[in-house]
């Protein structure tokens, strides 16, 4: 009898453990996001300027690694801090901000590898001039997992083609699915067509074009090209 409510007890003392536990890891993970309330809006209203004058970066920077200390599963904030770097190698000149960029990157892909926004902005922290096949192993990467996704397209589309010479042909395959779409995008096809004309790849897209509009006009850069 007495084993029996001690048992009993036990138990009990286990799941208001348990619970308090959960609840504890639970506020812990709201406060993180709280802390960074806002912060995405503002480094992708950052990404969108020609300029890249950051103004509170201290704050934002020490919001981030709050939120990542507080929670370390929180995957967002650790992909926000690392494009919060890439903005800033650019304002600085400097490679140490790419250098803890990819490192972020890395832990976010360790934990959660199948999600591409990871991968997409790890090809921003690599030098493809310093290293070719790792720069197109990141690219390929995000194609795979997120060929039609918006990001994936504005982030590749502009050095997709320098790559184009080392893939093999699964791997232009796969590229050619996600040019095609970007293609039948308004918001990326002007810039697809001048990133193609710009690396000499012009007949790639043209084999992929549906539209006449198009189509007309990458055979008018092809005959210039080939008139000069």
């Amino acid at each position: 009898m007495v084993k029996d409510i001690m048992d009993k007890r036990l138990c009990e003392y286990l799941l208001i453990f348990f619970l308090l536990w959960v609840t504890y890891k639970s506020v812990r993970v709201l406060y993180s996001g709280l802390i960074t309330v806002n912060i995405k809006e503002e480094i992708i209203k950052y990404e969108k300027k020609n300029k890249y004058t950051i103004e509170n970066e201290k704050s934002l920077i020490t919001r981030l690694e709050r939120s990542i200390e507080i929670s370390k599963n929180n995957v967002n904030s650790r992909l926000y801090l690392a494009r919060l770097y890439i903005l800033l190698s650019r304002k600085r000149n400097e490679s140490q901000s790419l250098v803890n960029a990819k490192r972020l990157l890395e832990i976010n892909i360790s934990v959660t590898p199948t999600n591409y926004i990871n991968w997409v902005y790890l090809v921003k922290t690599i030098d493809y001039e310093k290293q070719p096949d790792e720069h197109k192993s990141a690219i390929i990467k995000a194609i795979y997992l997120g060929k039609y996704e918006s990001e994936t397209q504005q982030v590749l589309i502009p050095t997709i083609f320098k790559v184009w010479g080392i893939m093999n042909e699964n791997e232009k395959k796969e590229t050619k699915k996600m040019l095609t779409h970007a293609l039948n995008n308004y918001a990326y096809a002007d810039i697809l067509i001048k990133n193609a004309k710009k690396y000499k790849k012009l007949e790639i897209i043209l084999e992929i074009a549906k539209n006449p509009y198009h189509i007309a006009r990458i055979e008018k850069y092809i005959n210039h090209e080939k008139n000069q």
